[in-house]
């Protein structure tokens, strides 16, 4: 796994069954991350790099939560797919499910990725879609 997917200094990551659709947690009590095993790689590869990005960003007050999750997506859209990876899973199909199996990410974090493409990105991708 690549360095983005490494568990942050001094935390553990853990990999047990969680309850009901929950993905992932993060236990700062316990500075542990846990991933639910039973999920496919790709939602597990998703899972962790959304909970490393929770941690990067410290805790937050219950108040804010929603709008977090929203900023912690982006993030871990951003961390695992290149703009230049997406335009080449894009340039071979325009299947999102193929596209997010080719980036080995689940289709909610590719759906998050194109949905918060920078103006600068989304020129980019529509010239070399383009060609």
């Amino acid at each position: 796994m690549s360095s983005i997917l490494s568990a942050p200094d001094g935390w553990r990551i853990d990999y047990l069954p969680l309850p009901g659709t929950q993905a992932g947690e993060v236990s700062w009590a316990r500075k542990t991350i846990r991933i639910d095993p039973r999920l496919p790689l790709r939602s597990r590869r998703s899972t962790l790099a959304h909970e490393i990005e929770h941690i990067r960003r410290g805790p937050t007050v219950r108040c804010f939560q929603g709008r977090e999750e929203e900023s912690v997506e982006r993030a871990a859209a951003r961390a695992l797919i290149n703009v230049q990876d997406l335009g080449e899973a894009l340039a071979e199909s325009d299947d999102l499910g193929y596209v997010a199996e080719a980036l080995e990410v689940d289709l909610s974090l590719l759906e998050c990725r194109l949905r918060w493409l920078h103006p600068s990105e989304r020129a980019w991708l529509e010239s070399r879609l383009s060609d």
